[in-house]
C-alpha cells in the first residue's frame, strides 16, 4: 500500500487535504500527518491517522517523520524569509527517507512572477529539481479567503480600497486547492509535472459586488494610487517593512501576476473550478448545526470537554452553557436533563465543519466507553455572535 504524508497537516490548507484524502478512501493508517503541535492533531490520531511531530527546522525529526513515506505533500511554510532553509530541510529528509514523490505548493507562475513572495518559491523549486526527487509542483494562485477574511475591515471602512482597478485575479477557495493537491498525490501516472493552478478570473469590482451581496451592505471598490495605498497602510498602524511588502503585492496584482487560466486546476479537480461569487457565498453564509447526545452524565462530559478544549480556545461559562470561538466559528456546549447539546456555527461550510469536528471528535473520544455518538443536524438557529473573522 502507498503511504502518504502531509506537512502542516493541522494548518488551514493541510487539514483540508487530509480530510479530502480520507474522503477519497485513503485508509487512516496509510496517512501520515506531520505537525508541529501534537495536541492540535489529536482528532486525527483519534481517527487512526499516523501523527508525527516535526518542525521544518528539525532535520532529525523530519527524517523520522518521513520514514516509510512514499508520497509527500510539502506545504510551503508560513514564515516568509525563512522558507528556503526550512523547505531545504524537508527536501533533504525526504531524500534520506527514500520518498518516491514530492508534491510542493508553490506560487502561480513562480518562475517569472515578480511579487515578493515568488523568490522563495523559485529557490525551493530549484532545490527540488537539484535533489533528484520526482516532483509535482502545484503553483497555487490566490485564495478567495485572502479577501473574505478581510470583510470586517471592509465593513468598517465602508469600501474595498486597492490600487489595482484594472487587474483580474484568478482566485479559488482553499477547498479547490486542497482537492487538487489530493489528486496530485493519488495520481499513479504522474510523478513529475508543473501545474499552474488558478480559478476563474474576476475583477475587483466583481469581488466588491460578491462581498456586498454576502454582507448585505454596499461595498464599492475604491481605487487609489500605490503611494496613497501605502500611506493608508501606514496610517492603519503597519510598520514600514510590512507596508512596503503589502504594497509590493498590490503592485504585482496590478501587473497581472495573479491572473491566469483555470485549465490545470480543472484538470486536477475533474470539474470546473469554483467561481468567485459561489466561493464568497459558501465562505460567508452563516450556518449552524446541533447535536443532542443522550447521556446520564451530561455535566461530567461537558466539564471534561470544556476543560480539554480550553487549551486551544477560551470558553466562557454561564450556568449550564459554555461557549467559545473556534477559528472563525463559535462552539456552544449546553447541559440539559439527560442530554448534552452541542451547537456549532460559522460563516460557511468549512468554518462550520471545523467546529463540528472539534466538538464531536473530542466528545466521542471521552465517551467511547459508553459508546457516545455525535450526529449533527442543520439548524436555523444561527447565533448573532458569529461574524466573519480571520481563521
Amino acid at each position: 500500500m502507498t503511504t502518504f504524508a502531509v506537512t502542516g497537516a493541522t494548518g488551514q490548507l493541510g487539514r483540508l487535504v487530509v480530510r479530502d484524502l480520507l474522503d477519497r478512501g485513503v485508509a487512516p493508517a496509510d496517512l501520515v500527518a506531520v505537525v508541529r503541535d501534537e495536541a492540535k492533531a489529536q482528532p486525527l490520531a483519534d481517527a487512526g491517522v499516523q501523527v508525527r511531530v516535526a518542525s521544518y527546522e528539525d532535520v532529525a525529526a523530519l527524517q523520522a517523520a518521513l520514514a516509510g513515506v512514499d508520497r509527500l505533500l510539502l506545504i510551503s511554510g508560513s514564515e516568509v524569509g525563512k522558507r528556503v532553509a526550512q523547505h531545504g530541510n524537508v527536501v533533504d529528509a525526504a531524500r534520506a527517507a527514500g520518498v518516491l514523490r514530492v508534491v510542493y505548493t508553490s506560487l502561480l507562475r513562480a518562475d517569472s512572477n515578480t511579487m515578493p513572495l515568488a523568490a522563495e518559491h523559485q529557490a525551493t523549486e530549484r532545490l527540488l529539481a537539484d535533489s533528484g526527487l520526482p516532483t509535482v509542483v502545484l503553483r497555487n494562485g490566490w485564495y478567495v479567503e485572502n479577501y473574505t477574511t478581510q470583510l470586517p475591515t471592509y465593513l468598517q471602512v465602508g469600501a474595498i480600497i486597492g490600487a489595482a482597478p484594472d487587474a483580474r485575479v484568478a482566485a479559488a477557495p482553499r477547498t479547490d486547492y486542497a482537492a487538487a493537491a489530493a489528486a496530485a498525490l493519488l495520481d499513479d501516472g504522474t510523478d513529475t509535472a508543473v501545474y499552474e493552478l488558478a480559478g476563474p478570473a474576476a475583477s475587483f469590482p466583481e469581488l466588491a459586488a460578491a462581498l456586498s451581496e454576502a454582507a448585505g451592505q454596499e461595498l464599492p471598490y475604491r481605487a487609489v494610487s500605490l503611494e496613497d495605498y501605502r500611506a493608508g497602510l501606514l496610517a492603519a498602524g503597519l510598520d514600514e517593512g510590512t507596508a512596503g511588502f503589502v504594497t509590493a503585492l498590490e503592485a504585482g496584482t496590478a501587473n497581472g501576476e495573479l491572473d491566469g487560466p483555470s485549465t490545470d486546476l480543472e484538470r486536477l479537480l475533474g470539474r470546473p473550478a469554483t467561481d468567485l461569487r459561489t466561493a464568497v457565498t459558501r465562505l460567508l453564509t452563516p450556518l449552524a448545526s446541533r447535536a443532542d447526545v443522550v447521556t446520564d452524565a451530561p455535566d461530567r462530559y461537558a466539564k471534561q470537554l470544556v476543560s480539554h478544549l480550553g487549551r486551544r480556545a477560551e470558553f466562557t461559562t454561564e450556568g449550564p452553557e459554555s461557549s467559545a470561538q473556534i477559528g472563525s466559528g463559535t462552539a456552544r456546549v449546553v447541559v440539559g436533563d439527560g442530554v448534552l447539546t452541542l451547537l456549532a456555527a460559522g460563516p460557511g461550510e468549512e468554518s462550520l465543519a471545523r467546529v463540528e469536528h472539534v466538538l464531536g471528535s473530542h466528545l466521542e473520544r471521552f465517551g467511547a466507553r459508553n459508546e457516545l455518538v455525535v450526529q449533527w443536524t442543520r439548524s436555523t438557529d444561527t447565533p448573532a455572535a458569529v461574524t466573519p473573522t480571520g481563521a
